[in-house]
């Protein structure tokens, strides 16, 4: 059943895209339809309009191994949210950072009754304003060697500076490491990460 919900959210996807820009096309959706489980679930793909592809929703749409944080964008809500306004900074963790959920969470999550909690989780990746990797390693220099970043959820991220690396700790210590960085957008700016992040334990 969770499964069904996943494909459910993954499919309004493109519908999200659509409404947000105009297009109604949906290029892979007898391919998201035949899919038999969510590993076999393929990327939305297909031209994104000029508006869309000004965007960091439209960034992270164009992106490989990101199609489990385009469908909780989709089934929090939160994807509407950020195709307007900004600049945002948003850090997205691969496919294979959600398998550090417990079995079936995910799924879980993508259910209706679940959506404050996936808005949380997914806000938590949010940061208001256009923040380059030379931007955090200015402010973690200026902090002493960390740097405190204020998320859309309210809550707090703590970034490092490891050598050539840039991390950032969530609210349960868990630590993830940006890897490409600085993907640009009209309004904001996107960075890959290989951990899912945690507001809180719960």
């Amino acid at each position: 059943m969770g499964a069904r919900f996943f494909r459910a959210a993954l499919l309004a996807v493109p519908m999200l895209l659509a409404s947000a820009c105009g297009d109604s096309t949906l290029n892979n959706e007898a391919d998201a339809i035949n899919a038999t489980s969510i590993d076999a679930l393929p990327v939305p793909e297909g031209p994104a309009s000029d508006d869309l592809s000004n965007t960091v929703v439209g960034s992270i749409r164009n992106l490989p191994d990101t199609v489990r944080f385009m469908a909780a964008l989709t089934s929090s809500g939160v994807g509407k949210t950020l195709v307007d306004g900004g600049p945002y900074t948003i850090f997205v963790p691969s496919d294979s950072a959600f398998d550090s959920l417990p079995d079936g969470e995910l799924d879980k999550l993508m259910t209706p009754e679940n959506k404050a909690r996936m808005a949380a989780i997914v806000n938590y990746h949010v940061v208001k304003g256009a923040i380059k990797a030379s931007d955090l390693r200015s402010l973690i220099k200026k902090g002493g060697g960390t740097a405190v970043i204020k998320t859309l959820d309210g809550s707090d991220l703590t970034a490092k500076a490891e050598d050539d690396m840039i991390t950032l700790t969530d609210n349960t210590g868990k630590v993830a490491t940006i890897g490409a960085s600085d993907i640009a957008a009209g309004n904001g700016t996107v960075h890959l990460i290989d951990k899912l992040l945690l507001p809180n334990p719960g």
